[in-house]
C-alpha cells in the first residue's frame, strides 16, 4: 500500500472509519492513527507501536484479533486484499486519541519502531 494513501486516509478520518492494510512486512493487517486507536478500543489485545516516519501510532492484528474486530459493531464498506475499510459506531474522541497516541509514542524508542 502506498504510504501517501495511508497518511491521507488517516488525516481525513473523522473517527467513524477504520482503515486496515495488509502489511507484507508483518504478514498481518495493520492500522494507523485514528484507525489504530479505534481498533485498540475494540480489540484490547492488539500489539501497539509507533511509526516515527509517519508520525502515527499503529497496531498489528493477527487473524484472531481480525475476527474479533469483524464480530464487533464494525460494518464493512470496502474490502480488498490490501485495504479494508470499515464503518464503526462512535468510539472516537479527540482527547482520548491524543492521550493514547502520546502514551504509545512514549513507549517506543526511535530504534524500536514499526514501519509502514
Amino acid at each position: 500500500m502506498d504510504d501517501t494513501v495511508i497518511l491521507m486516509n488517516e488525516v481525513e478520518n473523522d473517527g467513524k472509519t477504520v482503515h486496515l492494510y495488509l502489511s507484507p512486512l508483518y504478514k498481518n493487517y495493520v492500522a494507523y492513527g485514528i484507525s489504530a486507536y479505534i481498533v485498540s478500543r475494540v480489540v484490547s489485545t492488539v500489539e501497539c507501536g509507533y511509526d516515527y516516519d509517519a508520525q502515527m501510532p499503529m497496531v498489528k492484528l493477527d487473524g484472531q484479533q481480525l475476527a474479533k474486530l469483524g464480530m464487533s459493531t464494525c460494518q464493512p464498506v470496502s474490502i480488498q486484499r490490501e485495504h479494508a475499510q470499515l464503518k464503526v459506531e462512535h468510539i472516537y474522541d479527540e482527547e482520548g486519541y491524543d492521550r493514547w497516541a502520546s502514551y504509545v509514542r512514549s513507549q517506543y524508542a526511535q530504534d524500536d519502531l514499526f514501519k509502514i
